[in-house]
């Protein structure tokens, strides 16, 4: 057992198996909330052998580490993880077992297509941790006839867990069912399909890409945004598979199973299952829609900034604006989804938390209230009434009807008033903020755009109506707005903290990354920044099992050429974690251009001997209360 420093806002647990992960997270879940509120802990993220403790902010880590020990403290004498209750529901999932790889399955395994049914219908498999999708469940078997249980697993790319077999060596060990992985995943997986990969079985709950092998399908929905819990199953589960007839199992439309090549690793960041690329030129295949400039029926002159002055104008009638062009891509954003990860959901929201931020508080808005985030510019918006707007972030042309307007100040577009935001010349992204926010139905508690899940709002299309929400256009002076931040033109540069995978890499590699000029790629978008450099070779070669991943991870493959991860990453990943941004260099990331120039500096952290030796505390409690 050890705990392992991830970045300055998270810790990460590592113990002897899922089945000790598990009771881990029921544990801490029971214990009280850290001193000082409930809200320290953002997230439990259980994985493989691994749980990732969330801190709401860097300054609440202190807290986060004290409420981990009273929890460990306060754990009966001689309690051993078989003791404790997982605490989880028995699900059972319908499934008719005529799936385009069963007879493979029953090849590779060298038995019969009646006993690869058998010994999945025979084996209570559970729910060991989510990732990938939403709603997608690594389901470990608990109890099987071969006998023997799993508690490893390996996720190395974004379709599940690695083609080398991870780790589950003995079918004892997997259900009697350990397959490999397909060579080249398909393309598109239809909804319920039923899964075998590396000893784990699944459940696809939406069409998404994916390299497991298909031996069933079910037509119990696995995922369902609208619904409490909106996931039917949730780790510590037991999921048990029966067999079904045809009339027990919608026949769906077949969804068609293309086995075009995609390419296996790190999260794929172009394609429609993630959105668009930075180098993608357009979200929509619509062509712009030119419309003529229409002179202002009233209210401020065009880009006017409000002064002292300025009356409330507008009638607290619902407002419209109109997209005439979108850009490369214009998302709805607001703070996230924070807290989802046991339900495989990212945090999402804005990249750029201060420039979202300093524009909602110069509109007067609440903090959190939806805005446009805007990818490099080509947005054009037609306002349907007098609006206030302020546009912060990416530094670049800001235009009201065809006049300069100024950025990081509240402004008023005339009804009938055409907003046009140039292409950026410093930045990446920009963010704009309307009184009375954008109005977009929640999902998950958030109206933000999440490429990597789907969820959320599209991204803004030419023609779609976009509606603020009711106010009274009113002065603003908020009492203190954040101040705009300096844009990196250069060489950017941000600060990073060992990760818990530091030891996978030598003090060469760990100076190289700290020395090297790293090149920001076009493959990059919400999800991470890939990145080109010298690369960082690893000190240890095996294979990873899937742990929690953080917003800011330096994620290292076997190219050793890292991404960093943002706030669109998976829930999970299997590649080693180098280093961690910090908290507050991670607004930079999100305004870095493709070839621009990222350093990283960094380097231990001065850790007090009372911290340290609360460190240590835990480490020795954490090893009694999980020791075999």
């Amino acid at each position: 057992m050890r705990i392992l420093p991830d970045g300055d806002r998270a810790l990460l647990v590592e113990v002897a198996d899922n089945a000790a992960v598990l009771r881990l997270r029921s544990r801490l879940r029971a214990a009280s909330a850290p001193a000082g509120g409930t809200d320290a802990v953002v997230d439990l993220v259980p994985a493989a052998r691994t749980l990732l403790v969330i801190a709401a902010t860097p300054g609440e880590l202190g807290r986060v580490r004290a409420w981990l020990q009273n929890a460990l403290d306060a754990a009966p004498d001689g309690e051993t993880s078989e003791a404790a209750d997982l605490d989880g529901r028995e699900i059972t999932v319908p499934v008719r077992y005529d799936g385009p790889d069963l007879a493979d399955v029953a090849a590779e395994l060298g038995i019969d297509v009646d006993e690869v049914i058998a010994r999945h219908t025979g084996t209570a498999w559970r729910v060991g941790f989510m990732g990938f999708a939403p709603g997608f469940g690594y389901l470990l078997p608990e109890r099987s006839p071969a006998g023997g249980s799993a508690g490893d697993g390996r996720d190395t790319s974004a379709g599940g867990p690695s083609r080398g077999g991870g780790g589950l060596t003995s079918a004892r060990r997997s259900g009697g069912l350990a397959v490999r992985r397909l060579p080249t995943p398909r393309t598109r997986v239809r909804p319920g399909s039923v899964a075998l990969a590396d000893g784990f079985s699944a459940v696809y709950p939406a069409a998404s890409p994916g390299g497991w092998r298909l031996i069933g399908n079910t037509a119990q929905p696995m995922w369902d945004a609208a619904a409490d819990p909106p996931a039917a199953i949730r780790p510590g589960d037991t999921v048990r598979f029966v067999a079904a007839d045809d009339a027990a199992v919608d026949d769906r439309a077949a969804i068609a199973v293309d086995d075009a090549n995609v390419e296996d690793g790190s999260p794929s960041f172009a394609g429609s299952a993630v959105g668009p690329g930075i180098s993608t030129s357009t979200e929509t295949t619509d062509a712009p829609v030119e419309h003529p400039v229409q002179a202002p029926t009233g209210g401020t002159s065009p880009g006017a900034a409000i002064d002292a002055d300025q009356r409330a104008a507008s009638s607290p009638a619902v407002r419209k604006l109109t997209v005439l062009q979108a850009g490369p891509q214009t998302l709805v954003q607001d703070r996230g989804r924070p807290g989802r990860a046991d339900l495989g959901v990212s945090p999402a929201g804005a990249l750029d938390r201060h420039a979202a931020d300093l524009a909602t508080a110069l509109v007067g808005n609440d903090p959190g209230t939806p805005l446009l985030e805007v990818l490099q510019g080509g947005l054009q918006l037609r306002a349907r009434a007098e609006l206030l707007c302020a546009v912060t972030g990416a530094d670049g042309p800001v235009r009201i009807n065809a006049e300069p307007a100024p950025r990081n100040r509240a402004v008023t577009i005339p009804a009938g008033g055409l907003l046009d935001l140039g292409a950026a010349r410093a930045g990446m992204r920009y963010y704009v903020a309307f009184q009375g926010g954008i109005e977009a139905e929640p999902v998950l508690g958030s109206a933000s755009a999440d490429l990597l899940s789907g969820l959320g709002p599209a991204p803004l299309a030419v023609g779609d109506e976009l509606t603020v929400g009711r106010t009274r256009l009113t002065l603003v002076r908020p009492a203190r707005p954040p101040r705009p931040r300096a844009l990196s033109e250069g060489d950017a540069v941000v600060r990073v903290r060992p990760g818990p995978r530091r030891d996978w890499f030598d003090d060469a590699a760990w100076e190289r990354l700290l020395t090297a000029r790293w090149t920001v790629t076009g493959e990059s978008n919400r999800v991470g920044i890939r990145l080109d450099g010298p690369g960082l070779a690893r000190a240890r070669t095996d294979e990873l099992p899937s742990e929690g991943m953080v917003t800011g991870s330096l994620q290292v493959p076997p190219s050793g050429l890292p991404t960093v991860f943002l706030a669109d990453h998976p829930v999970t990943g299997g590649y080693p974690v180098i280093a961690v941004v910090v908290d507050a260099d991670l607004d930079v990331l999100a305004q870095l251009r493709p070839g621009q120039a990222l350093r990283f500096t960094g380097g231990a952290v001065r850790v007090s001997p009372g911290l340290q030796s609360t460190v240590n505390r835990i480490e020795r409690a954490v090893g009694s209360l999980f020791r075999r």
